[in-house]
């Protein structure tokens, strides 16, 4: 992640829903740098900063239903710490799309997320 204020948009490419949701941004004509982490790894640091940007837990950065199929032994009960290692090792238990917009962070839920962010709400 770069550490400059640039448009990006960091999305996993293994998820349909993430697919979906970076075409629309691409519809927009949107200029968003992207990061697909099902091909570059992110840092212990770069998603503890990614969480605190985001201003959630990192527990809500965090897909427990993901990491239960990807083989997770009661991913509820991990500390912090377990958390960040599993998630750098398994990209698919990070929650995405999470789009950086100038100085503001959104962890995207819906499409109508993208919009309220490219329309300043």
């Amino acid at each position: 992640m770069s550490t400059s204020r640039k448009n990006q948009i960091i999305y996993n490419s293994k998820q349909f829903s993430d697919r979906k949701k970076l075409a629309y941004v691409h519809a927009l004509k949107s200029d968003f740098l992207e990061k697909d982490i099902a091909h570059e790894s992110m840092t212990q640091t770069q998603l503890k900063n990614l969480a605190d940007n985001l201003e959630v837990p990192l527990s809500r950065l965090f897909d427990t239903k993901n990491a239960i199929e990807c083989g997770i032994s009661e991913p509820h009960n991990l500390d912090e710490l377990s958390k960040l290692k599993v998630m750098q090792k398994i990209p698919q238990t990070i929650q995405t799309p999470i789009l950086i917009k100038d100085d503001k962070y959104l962890l995207v839920d819906d499409i109508g997320d993208i919009i309220r962010l490219e329309q300043g709400n």
